[in-house]
């Protein structure tokens, strides 16, 4: 008996810490809060978790098409050093957008359009490389048709542009732009020279061939 009684002295004991580790001062002596929160009272315990799942939610639900894809790669080029490729770039009423510039795509270059798209830091100038592609399909092989430069004005003034063509300047933006000399030989396996040939002759046979945005 003394046994029993001591077990219930002592489980007495037990049940009046708990209580007090439950305390809090706002709540006083009502703990309903924490063992049946209502949802309001989940909201105010965790707003910024709430948000930000929020968030994960609404930007998940979002699905940008390949030419906003597009358009916010262009943008990054040129104002942060990184690369990227445009297998199946989206052309505005015949025209490529590229960032602060534009060209006209012959129609024979329209649905075999590679672009690459390369910006560097160098010497303290972000300097950024077009190089358009034409696709050839059987065998698969990519041919360089054209490679743009874009660079600061004071960068071109210090260390100059070899093997290149000062085709643009931006007075706004201060920038130069450049048409580079071929980089690279055709590959081999390239068969395609009759296609390849009549993509220059339409691009040449243009009043504007490339412009500013």
């Amino acid at each position: 008996m003394k046994r029993v009684l001591a077990l219930c002295i002592l489980t007495a004991a037990a049940l009046s810490l708990c209580g007090c580790s439950l305390y809090d001062s706002e709540a006083g002596d009502d703990i309903s809060k924490f063992v049946r929160p209502s949802e309001a009272d989940i909201l105010e315990i965790i707003p910024e978790e709430s948000a930000a799942q929020q968030d994960i939610t609404d930007s998940s639900q979002q699905t940008l098409s390949p030419k906003e894809i597009q358009d916010e790669l262009m943008a990054s080029a040129e104002t942060t050093a990184g690369s990227f490729t445009l297998d199946e770039p989206v052309l505005n009423e015949g025209y490529l957008h590229c960032g602060s510039f534009k060209f006209q795509v012959p129609a024979l270059w329209q649905d075999r359009m590679l672009v690459e798209v390369t910006t560097e830091d160098l010497s303290g100038y972000l300097v950024t490389t077009y190089r358009f592609y034409y696709v050839q399909q059987e065998p698969e092989v990519n041919a360089l048709m054209m490679s743009i430069k874009v660079m600061p004005y004071d960068y071109f003034y210090s260390h100059g542009v070899p093997s290149a063509t000062n085709i643009l300047s931006d007075q706004n933006t201060e920038l130069e732009y450049f048409l580079m000399a071929p980089e690279e030989t055709l590959p081999e396996e390239f068969t395609e020279m009759n296609v390849y040939s009549a993509i220059y002759s339409a691009l040449a046979s243009y009043e504007e061939p490339i412009s500013l945005l």
